[in-house]
């Protein structure tokens, strides 16, 4: 996606970084377009930003390695976004400590959008980019790998890239966060590891998600059912399964708890 404000001999702006990116959608943006006033949509989003883009600035703690020792550090993390369409674009650079409270606020976004009935569907890549917002120029392998991973995803709710699941990036986030699960998709297939959302809304909401989307699909069309019913079995999954953790992981599990404190030991 690009565009060219201010060109000048026709050179793009921006250099390339190393980014942690997550590509949002709105599933039936389109009839919610012809079935409404664009005053309405625009204040549906607008809400939507007030709740959650607008949140830019967060605040992590980590233990950072000096002088081979850790000591304790406050992180301050802004989260760029963009709005195209249907879809919104986040990230943050790739930096230590900065991975968990982005993951939180994928988080944070689906379930605010499924609190305001809005079905949101994303997916999180890294990798290098160009993405700068003075010129709107927003190129990188990281973009297109986000965008075909949220189309092929048969529910609402996200899922990580192969390159998103790099050990050393998946160590610096809370195993809290984290899920391992088969992601139900329209074609080939992606990674187990997934973003515990359902858990977020949990400690939001006091219960389960299942009953919001189980109730939320009966007034679907046929063609939309899928997506909430299969956000579902996933949200009743993770209620189960919240303490993965602390019990015993199965001989195939994607996510162990001894390579993951391994690997967080190293970065």
């Amino acid at each position: 996606l690009m565009s060219l404000d201010n060109p000048q001999d026709g050179e793009l702006m921006g250099s390339e970084q190393t980014v942690l990116l997550a590509v949002f959608d709105i599933l039936g943006f389109s009839d919610r377009v012809r079935d409404s006033s664009l005053s309405e949509v625009r204040e549906t989003y607008n809400l939507l930003r007030e709740r959650t883009i607008k949140r830019y600035e967060l605040w992590s703690f980590d233990l950072l390695p000096v002088d081979e020792m850790r000591v304790p550090a406050i992180l301050r993390l802004d989260i760029a976004s963009v709005v195209f369409s249907d879809s919104v674009f986040a990230w943050i650079p790739m930096k230590r400590g900065f991975a968990n409270p982005f993951i939180k606020w994928c988080c944070d976004f689906i379930c605010e959008g499924l609190a305001m009935e809005l079905p949101i569907r994303g997916a999180i890549a890294a990798g290098n980019a160009i993405l700068d917002q003075q010129t709107g120029t927003y190129l990188g392998k990281p973009i297109l790998e986000a965008h075909e991973l949220e189309a092929n995803q048969d529910w609402l709710g996200l899922a990580f890239s192969y390159q998103a699941t790099w050990p050393p990036l998946i160590a610096d986030i809370s195993p809290k966060l984290l899920m391992e699960y088969q992601i139900p998709v329209k074609k080939g297939e992606t990674t187990r590891i997934c973003p515990d959302w359902p858990r977020v809304w949990r400690d939001y909401h006091g219960e389960c998600s299942s009953k919001k989307l189980r109730s939320l699909a009966e007034v679907q069309p046929e063609k939309f059912k899928k997506y909430y019913l299969n956000a579902a079995a996933f949200a009743e999954h993770s209620e189960k399964h919240a303490n993965w953790f602390n019990e015993e992981q199965p001989e195939d599990a994607v996510l162990r708890m001894s390579p993951y404190n391994e690997v967080r030991n190293e970065i």
